[in-house]
């Protein structure tokens, strides 16, 4: 009798089986085009680089030069993720960076970032060749963070002029 009872409701019990896994797959796969497209759209909405940290560097003496970043609503740049780099025969003094407000970034654990402006001195002690190298990284806030940004001073003191390329 029991293999009677087994052999006419297993039949049923596939069906509802087979009913159950689907519909998962069906939710589960919906969730994904969900948030593949919400994904998609928080891409294009992203700023280039270039907009999320305005760069600009100018003379401010002969000697000194200020390094500044206009900085978008919703992004901000790493204080630890600041380098410069020229060549052995130049001699440079940054300035001291200042405080910036304590984060906690889900990739960086602990970490302290610039919002809205941040602003760096440069004294040219000994310049003789005339290439400046600056990197910098940031995020922003919906968790995109942007590749490492390199700018390059071609810095001409007698001239006052800065090129950024």
């Amino acid at each position: 009798m029991n293999y009677l009872i087994l052999k006419i409701h297993l039949p049923y019990f596939i069906f509802i089986a087979f009913c159950v896994i689907a519909s998962d797959l069906l939710v589960s796969q919906e969730t994904s085009k969900k948030k593949i497209n919400k994904f998609i759209t928080s891409i294009e909405d992203i700023e280039s680089s270039e907009k999320a940290f305005r760069f600009k560097a100018e003379f401010i003496t002969n000697n000194r030069i200020k390094l500044s970043w206009s900085i978008s609503d919703n992004c901000y740049l790493y204080k630890n993720n600041f380098n410069f780099h020229t060549s052995a025969e130049n001699k440079i003094r940054i300035s001291d960076l200042p405080n910036g407000v304590t984060k906690e970034d889900e990739y960086f654990g602990k970490a302290e970032v610039f919002y809205s402006y941040v602003q760096i001195f440069v004294d040219l002690q000994k310049w003789q060749n005339n290439v400046l190298r600056v990197s910098y990284q940031g995020c922003n806030e919906t968790g995109f963070c942007y590749p490492p940004i390199k700018k390059t001073l071609k810095i001409t003191p007698e001239k006052n002029e800065i090129v950024v390329f």
